[in-house]
């Protein structure tokens, strides 16, 4: 009992220096080079998703900040290999219109169908975003994640 006594003050001692390392004040120069943070960031739709720590804003735009890898998939016999063909800035509008296709199986059980229909889904991104900040480690082959905070981040303008 003494020994559990122990390690649960021990446990809440790690933790409550680890929870004093970074803070919402935290500069986020600091928290996107530190190896023992996750930070996980709203998504912005360029073709595919990018977090908006990954994109800058020009004019009316948001493009991201380094070129993409672009991508083909060439089938062989026994598997397939995906093979960067390019690279590329990807772009889209702040006031965005994306269509979607919307999938749903519809119909009783015996007669049930996969239907699909495209919708437009349209909006604004916004350039200030609320950022999850985790704090992270490796306890042998398991990983160990809690929240720290909520952080806002801005888009910054493109260089």
């Amino acid at each position: 009992m003494k020994s559990l006594m122990v390690l649960a003050l021990s446990l809440f001692a790690a933790s409550s220096a680890f929870a004093g390392k970074y803070s919402v004040n935290t500069s986020w120069e600091v928290l996107t080079k530190a190896f023992d943070l996750k930070i996980e960031a709203p998504t912005v739709k360029m073709g595919t998703q990018i977090g908006y720590m990954d994109v800058c804003l020009d004019g009316d735009m948001l493009r991201t900040i380094n070129p993409v890898a672009i991508t083909k998939t060439v089938h062989g016999k026994e598997k397939d290999t995906v093979v960067v063909i390019g690279h590329k800035y990807l772009s889209t509008s702040l006031n965005y219109k994306h269509t979607v296709s919307v999938c749903e199986y519809v119909g009783g059980h015996e007669n049930q169908r996969y239907v699909c229909h495209d919708e437009v889904e349209s909006g604004t991104y916004p350039t200030t975003v609320n950022v999850s900040v985790y704090s992270w480690k490796t306890q042998g082959e398991r990983e160990v994640v809690n929240f720290l905070f909520k952080k806002p981040f801005t888009v910054q303008a493109c260089q």
